[in-house]
């Protein structure tokens, strides 16, 4: 089997939020067939989401075998020791990724959980700024390569979610007065 559609399959899996039914494909597809990165990362966050952390890592530690130089390795194993309470270890695996790409939001936000924890509240707001910052540059981003004008993205989300009313693009100036009284 390709292993990019194995990982398209286990992806599906994981977004139903079957981590097991991952874990099982994953395993069964490799039994008869050579490591591939994409199903063994899939299957540690599988393994992740179960709380089954020892075989998280022996999959990141086969993936580091294979490519040592993967992000996403360094990502999911930093977020797996942070969840063992192995504070520093997931620190040093987080800044790793971070390293490798320094525009990898998620890593910077999941070190920010494990300084918090350690109660180091200037680097925890330090990597909550700059995990906010790649967050939104990734979004925007995205929405500029799909053509689309964020403020369009906005509206849509807002009216999707229905918990605000649909924004509108263009006021009055005295709705715009009104508004600048009320913020003050």
């Amino acid at each position: 089997m390709d292993p990019y559609e194995l990982f398209t399959e286990t992806q599906q899996l994981l977004a139903a939020g079957n981590a097991q039914g991952c874990v099982d494909r994953i395993s069964q597809v490799m039994e008869s067939e050579a490591e591939s990165i994409p199903p063994l990362l899939a299957r540690a966050v599988a393994h992740l989401w179960l709380a089954h952390y020892p075989e998280a890592l022996a999959d990141c530690n086969q993936v580091m075998r294979l490519d040592p130089e993967n992000r996403h390795l360094y990502f999911i194993r930093g977020a797996v020791l942070r969840r063992m309470d192995r504070l520093e270890a997931a620190i040093a695996n987080l800044s790793q990724a971070i390293d490798i790409h320094p525009g990898y939001g998620m890593a910077y936000l999941e070190r920010a959980y494990c300084y918090n924890a350690l109660e180091r509240p200037l680097e925890a707001d330090r990597d909550l700024q700059t995990a906010l910052k790649q967050i939104e540059a990734s979004l925007q981003g995205y929405c500029d390569s799909m053509g689309i004008i964020r403020s369009q993205m906005d509206a849509t989300e807002a009216l999707m979610n229905g918990d605000r009313e649909y924004p509108r693009l263009f006021l009055s100036a005295m709705e715009l007065e009104a508004m600048q009284r009320t913020l003050h």
